[in-house]
């Protein structure tokens, strides 16, 4: 009954960290994008395998970073390699921003309409920028 307890407790402690938190945050961001980026393809007509994969690929790169950045910022508080900043939660975030633009382009895709609201036009005069300021770096 002692070994019951102590995996309560552990469970417990699990999801009360912080740290666990942002990690299933991160993991909805991720599925929610998976699941209009498909749902995107399906009303487009060009589900692809080979694009599903990469896409799996792409984030399953993202939950690596996000163990990279934990052990990262673990190894800093128990040996101190001299990061004067905290490194996980900065990348979740990071992660969480890339996504609701991906999740937002995905559901303006599906629905052409909803490109005239405010937060489609700043993100289509984003992604105009982008792209003309690579666009200038690939000239030089």
């Amino acid at each position: 009954m002692e070994v019951v307890n102590e995996i309560i407790v552990y469970f417990q402690w699990l999801l009360a960290n912080p740290v666990f938190d942002a990690f299933g945050v991160v993991t909805i961001f991720i599925a929610f994008d998976f699941a209009t980026g498909i749902t995107k393809a399906a009303y487009e007509g060009n589900i692809s395998s080979k694009k599903l994969k990469q896409g799996l690929f792409h984030k399953l790169a993202y939950w690596l970073l996000l163990i990279a950045a934990w052990w990262i910022e673990t190894a800093n508080a128990v040996v101190n390699i001299g990061l004067p900043c905290a490194v996980y939660l900065p990348t979740c975030v990071g992660i969480i921003l890339v996504e609701s633009v991906s999740i937002l382009e995905n559901i303006a895709s599906i629905s052409p309409e909803l490109k005239r609201m405010k937060i489609f036009k700043i993100l289509a005069e984003v992604n105009s920028d982008n792209e003309d300021n690579e666009n200038e770096s690939e000239g030089k």
